[in-house]
């Protein structure tokens, strides 16, 4: 009876192991760095955040001007062309310049390169940093080319 009665029980633990799920689960990548009180790092997706990781962040404000620094690492195997935005604050919130430019860069495979960027006024006190991964632009050029045509 005993015997019975253990030979159940081991039967319905394995088959109970075997209805759990055991598959590894993705970890999430947070999509915002805020580990600088002074500097945010924000990615468009989670592709982006994967591949490139910052390993320092700083803020120097010994100069007259803030500057922002960013040592990016690019974990991919291939070269990850990339595009990034400084957003700088003044204390308040408030943005000091109304559109920031991209700035395109390519990172090498396995390789860290520094982001270094100047606050725009002496009233900025953070830095925001939006990271995306570049598209390439495409130009359409019709063909024939209508200036040919005209100098024709």
């Amino acid at each position: 009876m005993k015997t019975k009665l253990l030979l159940a029980m081991a039967v319905m633990l394995s088959l109970g192991g075997c209805a759990s799920n055991n598959t590894e689960q993705e970890v999430q990548v947070p999509l915002e760095i805020r580990s600088n009180p002074q500097l945010a790092i924000i990615y468009s997706d989670e592709m982006a955040a994967r591949a490139l990781v910052p390993m320092s962040i700083n803020v120097d404000n010994s100069q007259k001007l803030p500057r922002a620094v960013v040592r990016m690492k690019n974990r991919a195997t291939i070269d990850v062309p990339m595009e990034y935005q400084v957003q700088w604050e003044d204390a308040y919130g408030a943005p000091i310049q109304i559109k920031a430019a991209w700035q395109r860069m390519v990172m090498p495979a396995n390789a860290e390169k520094t982001i270094v960027n100047l606050g725009k006024s002496e009233d900025a006190k953070t830095a925001t940093i939006h990271i995306r991964l570049a598209t390439d632009v495409e130009i359409w050029v019709p063909y024939p080319d209508p200036v040919e045509l005209i100098r024709q």
